[in-house]
């Protein structure tokens, strides 16, 4: 009973994150079209994110097909948690600098400088996402090598 809420729990929490990381997605789309000059960190995130997405869904199949143990699917719900937090900070500076429709050029100007400004935030999250990323390669790596992935019951 115990693991099948773990499973739950570590499923609805990749959806969530998953869809959440398509908003934040669409708003680097969005923001790529506005300006011609971005900074390199939002690009980076831009590409990063939709990897990041796809690897959580088949980390979820995996763990609907009960291919983990509690401790395991508690382990990786706390990857996909700290991954969450810092897509919702990421979220957080894009409403702050992201242009909106029928922005004035001066406000979107102002709007470019003061992403520029956020660059080292930006930076901190993408150094932060990046080690949740290298802690889920490493699980993935190792579990699918050593064949540790639990079979199905």
């Amino acid at each position: 009973m115990a693991e099948a809420l773990a499973i739950v729990g570590l499923v609805s929490s990749i959806v969530q994150f998953v869809d959440f990381g398509s908003k934040i997605v669409d708003r680097l789309n969005e923001f790529h079209s506005s300006l011609d000059d971005v900074p390199k960190c939002f690009r980076d995130l831009k590409t990063e994110l939709p990897l990041l997405s796809e690897t959580l869904k088949q980390t979820k199949a995996q763990a609907e097909d009960n291919c983990f143990s509690k401790f395991t699917q508690e382990a990786i719900l706390g990857v996909v948690k700290g991954c969450q937090s810092q897509v919702e900070l990421l979220d957080d500076l894009l409403e702050k600098t992201l242009p909106k429709p029928g922005d004035s050029s001066w406000r979107r100007g102002k709007k470019a400088l003061l992403s520029v400004t956020q660059e080292k935030k930006v930076q901190q999250i993408t150094t932060t996402l990046g080690n949740y990323i290298r802690t889920l390669t490493y699980h993935q790596a190792t579990s699918s090598s050593t064949g540790t992935h639990r079979t199905p019951l």
